[in-house]
């Protein structure tokens, strides 16, 4: 078993990438999202993020802008896109 420090992770990933959030998939698991995208073979372009209107959860400002104001899941839940009624 491997431990780390959260604050060794946390600012490693803030050297390169200063607008990283952190969440938590359903198992547990630590996801780091970088809020970059790659453009080119390993070049990376900082992404412009909005927050999520209803869970906060940081997303790229033109989902934020197409999807009105929330990000893709708060927005299909809104609409009602995952079998309701």
């Amino acid at each position: 078993m491997i431990v780390v420090s959260g604050r060794e992770i946390r600012d490693a990933i803030a050297s390169v990438c200063p607008n990283y959030t952190v969440s938590e998939d359903a198992d547990g698991q630590l996801v780091i999202h970088t809020n970059m995208r790659e453009i080119a073979d390993d070049t990376y372009l900082d992404l412009q993020m909005t927050p999520c209107d209803e869970c906060g959860v940081r997303i790229d400002s033109d989902i934020h802008k197409e999807e009105l104001g929330m990000c893709v899941e708060c927005s299909n839940k809104y609409f009602d896109h995952e079998g309701g009624e």
